[in-house]
Order: structure tokens, then C-alpha cells, then sequence
């Protein structure tokens, strides 16, 4: 969690298995697996955020709630995510939660210009 306060993408990616997937909150079904596209991908959300504050963290075994409260853009936006570990302790799926909806169409537009300058990793994520 400390590393996606500083937008550490090295740091966030060494808790990520190899094959990790990140189920989008934002765009249909899109899915984001390998750590590549997901570095693309957490590197524009966490780039996107200030006042980023993990509120909750509960979960035993593979298992896991994380909710975080941020701002974007000057708009509150929240994030309630169900994460599942690999028997190594890293992080296997993320489905993220966000809302209200104000705060998801502020994600998305500032997500949007970041990646489109990735297509493949957008073309990639389409592909469930």
C-alpha cells in the first residue's frame, strides 16, 4: 500500500504474481492481466489520485477487502476492492468497486489520454 502512495510501480509489481489480473471497474468487460499492462494500467490510476487513504484492509487466507478513499481531480472517489492471493501471498485478481459515479467519470477521463498513448494494452484488456 505504501508503494501506491508514491506511485511506486516497481513496488506495487513485486506484489503482483506474474499472471495477475485487474478486472476494470471502468470499462465493461475488460480484464488487465500480466504485469506489464497492469504497470501501464496502476501507474495511471495511482498517477491520477491525491489524498489517497486506505480506510479498511480485512481478510484471512486468500482473501481480501481493501477500500481507499481519494481524491481526482478535486472529486472524492472511492474504491472497495476484492483481492485474491496465490499461496505465495501475492496478489492473483483484483476486482475493484468504484463510486460514486462523479468520481468514476473523473477516473475515466483522466485515465483515458494516459492509455491511449498504450493501445496494445487496451487492444489486450478487450480480449476476456
Amino acid at each position: 500500500m505504501a508503494a501506491a502512495h508514491t506511485n511506486h510501480i516497481n513496488g506495487m509489481m513485486a506484489c503482483f504474481s506474474r499472471d495477475a489480473s485487474l478486472v476494470s471497474p471502468l470499462f465493461g468487460n475488460a480484464l488487465i492481466r500480466g504485469q506489464a499492462d497492469l504497470a501501464v494500467v496502476l501507474a495511471a490510476v495511482y498517477g491520477s489520485l491525491t489524498d489517497l487513504e486506505w480506510t479498511h484492509v480485512t481478510g484471512t487466507g486468500f482473501t481480501w477487502a481493501v477500500v481507499a478513499h481519494a481524491r481526482i481531480g478535486g472529486v472524492n472517489i472511492d474504491d472497495a476492492m476484492i483481492i485474491t492471493v496465490d499461496p505465495a501471498g501475492q496478489i492473483d485478481v483484483i476486482r475493484a468497486h468504484v463510486r460514486p459515479l462523479l468520481g468514476a467519470l473523473m477516473l475515466a477521463a483522466y485515465l483515458a489520454p494516459k492509455l491511449l498513448r498504450h493501445p496494445m494494452t487496451i487492444k489486450r484488456s478487450s480480449r476476456r
